[in-house]
């Protein structure tokens, strides 16, 4: 079996972002097969966010720096606390939730204003 793999540089023709095409070829016998993959980087930041258990907007998967929450949310149980959930490990709020305290999820809760300027400052 030959096997011939090539990789090219392109523009993507919705959003001009530079993305890699792989082309690989085979040929068995009397066969011949081409397989092409492409590598877009709003989608593969896409498909990295969603394996995090994440949701992100398309706006943000396009973007070369996009805002993303760094930890799945949380949120405090504790009582006479602050009612928002988590989701950036800068935050030093929610870094202060002891562990007995601390519960997966958004709790149905407002996201915390400190979370919010982090992720609007890109941290």
């Amino acid at each position: 079996m030959k096997t011939e793999i090539a990789t090219e540089r392109v523009e993507c023709p919705t959003c001009a972002a530079e993305m890699d095409i792989r082309i690989a070829s085979f040929v068995t016998g009397e066969r011949y097969a081409v397989v092409v993959r492409t590598y877009h980087p709003a989608l593969e930041r896409w498909r990295e966010a969603k394996k995090r258990g994440q949701v992100i907007t398309e706006e943000q998967a396009r973007s070369p720096d996009p805002v993303m929450p760094q930890v799945s949310p949380f949120h405090s149980v504790k009582p006479n606390t602050p009612q928002v959930h988590h989701d950036n490990n800068k935050c030093t709020e929610g870094n202060n939730i002891e562990a007995e305290n601390k519960r997966s999820g958004t709790g149905g809760r407002p996201k915390c204003s400190h979370c919010t300027k982090l992720d609007s400052e890109g941290k």
